[in-house]
């Protein structure tokens, strides 16, 4: 098997290259498409990354949810409005790359995508985080940051692999009690949002090891004194409640 990176393309014979050599990989970021669709693309059976990055693509067709190997799935800096429901398909998919997508404002259910690792939806325009998502068992990072998310589903403290959360710059308020699930979180990045106080339970997260509350002009509790001097103080506080 082989993979394609190419400059300057013909989409049409590089598809067929790719078919021919029963390619794993294909690599058509920076090649300022405008749409990506190809009668043969169902034929790449054995495709395992695609990355489709930087392009002004507006929308992914049905036809890339028929790739049933691939691994890793880039579609980030494009103009895409929306994904394709039919993304569920995609039951090997451990890389989702959707970020900055500027007329992202949804994303469909993706709690079928058991074998996710890792999320970036960030710097899009989403107001809450995808359906499914309490149900992914194997994800670690999920970076969401740089939209307008002002709701986390309960459901969400679910996720007992994850290790990274990036929720910063959005409109979040509030922060689910149950937050405190998350045992294996290590990373946890809640900077920039409309926080006035965060549950006494995140102090039970005895992995972390960053947390960034910076930015919540309204917070109370911790108080300020406290968030200025990072995870350790902060921790130390809710301990000591």
């Amino acid at each position: 098997m082989s993979k394609l990176s190419t400059k300057t393309i013909d989409l049409n014979q590089v598809i067929q290259m790719a078919v021919k050599s029963n390619a794993w990989k294909l690599d058509l970021s920076y090649q300022n498409l405008d749409s990506f669709s190809h009668k043969q693309l169902s034929k790449l059976t054995n495709l395992e990354v695609l990355n489709l990055g930087h392009n002004n693509l507006t929308e992914i067709p049905d036809e890339i949810c028929n790739l049933t190997s691939l691994r890793r799935l880039i579609l980030s800096h494009n103009q895409i409005s929306s994904l394709p429901d039919k993304i569920s398909k995609l039951a090997e998919l451990e890389w989702l790359h959707v970020a900055h997508n500027p007329e992202l404002t949804s994303l469909p259910d993706i709690s079928s995508l058991g074998n996710l690792a890792e999320l970036d939806i960030s710097h899009c325009k989403l107001s809450s985080l995808p359906g499914g998502l309490g149900k992914l068992k194997r994800i670690t990072t999920i970076d969401a940051s740089n939209n307008k998310i002002k709701f986390i589903h309960p459901s969400f403290c679910q996720l007992k692999t994850l290790g990274r959360l990036y929720l910063n710059d959005n409109r979040l308020s509030v922060i689910p009690n149950d937050i405190d699930n998350l045992q294996n979180l290590r990373v946890i990045d809640l900077s920039n949002n409309l926080l006035r106080t965060i549950p006494p339970s995140l102090g039970n997260l005895t992995n972390l090891w960053e947390l960034n509350l910076q930015g919540n002009e309204g917070m109370t509790f911790p108080p300020k004194e406290v968030v200025e001097q990072g995870v350790k103080e902060i921790l130390r506080y809710l301990k000591n409640l």
